[in-house]
């Protein structure tokens, strides 16, 4: 069975992972630019990661995506459509990711819900078997289709759901400007499991905060993966947000490198619930 790792835009320079950081990041790489902080007193870390949160929130996103993965097997590039929409609570995503090239994985595609307990419900459609299977624990972990990235990477990492903590200020990392270097760790042992890390750290622009980059470490704490975005572009219909068409996923554990390339993307183009439904996933993009 052949395995497959997204991500959906995450918030500027975020994560998603995307759709969930992003990506999930995991989770819309999406960013309000010009946006600064209302006030001058210290912020807790909970404070710093809603505002990154809510600097991605969009109705509904569309685009098409190119994932390049380089690492011991060689190059591997597969192309997909992403889809992702809010829920009616405004807080939570259902992201959808079908894929459309090379011709071995062609008509796969990956559902993905949000749950406010910051874990997942993940479906994943295979057409050789006409089957959709639950993907489940540690699995959700697990990198897919030989790229750098998991399903939980697509997903997102659940920000609003994690517990945060406002490490220290420091520089932006290859950047201008100071960032914010915020501490996440998982809300339990299920969503550690599911997210495949113990803690992640954040650094995160002061002045806009923007997510410039993210580092997740496994429980022997060792830096298991990077996340960092770039190319932004500003969305038609989305005042002050724009989107990171590249987002570059760096596995320390295996050194492959993936590339997420979004293109055509469009915000608010009226996704419904019936485009997410479960029974629909073996459908045509």
């Amino acid at each position: 069975m052949s395995s497959n790792r997204l991500v959906a835009a995450l918030p500027r320079r975020v994560v998603v992972v995307g759709l969930v950081t992003i990506v999930a990041t995991v989770a819309v790489m999406a960013a309000s630019r010009g946006a600064a902080a209302s006030d001058t007193r210290e912020l807790t870390g909970d404070e710093i990661m809603r505002r990154v949160d809510e600097l991605g929130r969009v109705r509904d996103l569309r685009a098409d995506a190119t994932l390049t993965t380089s690492g011991p097997s060689g190059v591997q590039v597969k192309r997909l459509t992403l889809l992702r929409r809010l829920d009616p609570d405004g807080v939570h995503y259902r992201s959808l990711a079908r894929f459309v090239a090379p011709a071995e994985v062609r008509g796969e595609a990956l559902l993905i819900v949000e749950r406010a307990d910051a874990l997942f419900e993940i479906f994943l459609y295979l057409p050789r078997y006409r089957k959709t299977r639950r993907v489940l624990g540690e699995s959700q972990a697990a990198n897919m289709f030989g790229t750098s990235m998991s399903y939980a990477d697509l997903a997102g990492p659940g920000a609003l759901a994690q517990n945060h903590r406002l490490l220290r200020t420091a520089p932006c990392p290859g950047e201008h400007g100071t960032c914010y270097v915020v501490e996440s760790t998982p809300p339990c042992e299920a969503a550690r499991i599911g997210l495949g890390y113990a803690r992640a750290r954040h650094f995160v622009e002061s002045a806009t905060f923007e997510l410039a980059r993210s580092e997740f470490f496994a429980a022997d704490a060792s830096l298991a993966k990077v996340i960092v975005a770039s190319v932004y572009r500003e969305l038609a219909h989305t005042p002050r947000l724009a989107l990171a068409m590249h987002l570059r996923v760096e596995d320390q554990r295996t050194g492959s490198v993936t590339e997420l390339l979004l293109e055509h993307a469009q915000a608010n183009v009226g996704l419904s619930a019936n485009d997410f439904a479960l029974e629909r996933l073996g459908g045509a993009p």
